[in-house]
């Protein structure tokens, strides 16, 4: 009976664990987190014309910087998933082990964070008041809106999404 309520467990916690993971970058994008990428569209897209050119070089410094750290992150969380499966497959499941791996994860995770939070703040001593402002609102409507900036359901004049 032990041994089933032991399994039941696992195979929850197992179950969570899969559905607390964000899905993979789209191709192309490895190693980027969501803000990230959303803060390249609003220099790409949106042209924020007025960075001079060394603001536009120490924030793409930031960004490749920040992926340098995420990447080999990302590929150490992936080894430790492979581990943590094979640890749950096997016939004597070692709780101890599991839950290290687990925290292991964890911490790997709060590593990407960290690297994440490290360049917004490169970027943010970058830019003067007004331009971190221009940048927070853009940032703003393109999560409401996504990287198109359209409006849901065509409500034209109600919300103001174009870059220009």
């Amino acid at each position: 009976m032990k041994q089933l309520v032991l399994s039941l467990a696992i195979i929850g916690l197992m179950t969570a664990i899969g559905f607390a993971q964000e899905p993979p970058p789209p191709p192309g994008e490895a190693g980027m987190a969501p803000d990230v990428e959303i803060e390249k569209v609003i220099m790409r897209e949106c042209g924020m014309a007025d960075l001079s050119a060394e603001q536009k070089e120490g924030m793409e410094a930031a960004r490749l910087e920040a992926q340098k750290t995420i990447i080999p992150i990302k590929a150490d969380i992936e080894l430790k998933q492979i581990d943590l499966k094979t640890e749950m497959k096997k016939d004597k499941i070692d709780r101890a082990k599991i839950m290290k791996i687990a925290k292991e994860i964890n911490d790997l995770e709060w590593k990407i964070k960290q690297a994440d939070i490290d360049q917004k703040i490169k970027i943010h001593s970058l830019l003067t008041p007004e331009q971190r402002e221009k940048m927070k609102m853009k940032m703003m409507m393109m999560k409401m809106h996504g990287p198109e900036g359209k409006c849901p359901m065509n409500m034209k004049g109600k919300c103001e999404t174009n870059c220009k």
